[in-house]
């Protein structure tokens, strides 16, 4: 509009941009206050493991499943890549969801991918550079700081300790430069 100077903006353009800022900034706040909770509560690059089946009082998941036993990690690769290493896990379906700061998933580990075979893999920070040792497979993060949401099905409460068992063999950790 040519009558409009430079300093001249409509209400609802104002609105329109707060609405657009909330909109790409919201996700990134509730992020922020998860990690810090789950940081607080399970430290920085810690596999917390689920023990029991959930149940209606389970909160670690938003909406958990009664057939899955769950394995959650903040991680921080600020400092560099964190390495995770996977047990085999063969005729189980299972899968380890990687989420960077915007909890988009951008990689998943489990039966689908791997076919359930062990393996090590670095999770690199975004513009890190530098080799992964040979047999290790390298995932770029978007992200310095990111979630790992692993779930492994348990059929029933006799099949819990064979997959609690199972879920001890995680191992998340600096890696070895």
């Amino acid at each position: 509009d040519a009558t409009r100077g430079p300093g001249d903006v409509r209400q609802s353009e104002l609105n329109a941009l707060a609405e657009r800022g909330y909109v790409f900034g919201y996700p990134l706040v509730v992020t922020a206050r998860t990690f810090a909770t789950f940081a607080h509560l399970l430290g920085l690059n810690r596999v917390f493991n689920q023990q029991a089946r959930s149940d209606a009082r389970t909160r670690l998941i938003v909406a958990p499943n009664v057939d899955t036993l769950y394995s959650v990690a903040v991680l921080d690769t600020r400092a560099g890549p964190v390495r995770l290493s996977l047990p085999e896990i063969s005729g189980r379906y299972h899968t380890f969801q990687l989420l960077d700061a915007a909890t988009e998933s951008f990689a998943y580990l489990g039966t689908r991918t791997t076919g359930g075979r062990a393996g090590e893999w670095w999770l690199c920070p975004p513009g890190w550079v530098g080799e992964v040792p040979e047999g290790v497979e390298r995932i770029d993060l978007p992200t310095p700081q990111a979630f790992l949401l692993g779930r492994v099905l348990v059929t029933d409460d006799v099949d819990v300790a064979e997959v609690v068992a199972l879920s001890t063999r995680i191992e998340l950790g600096p890696a070895d430069l």
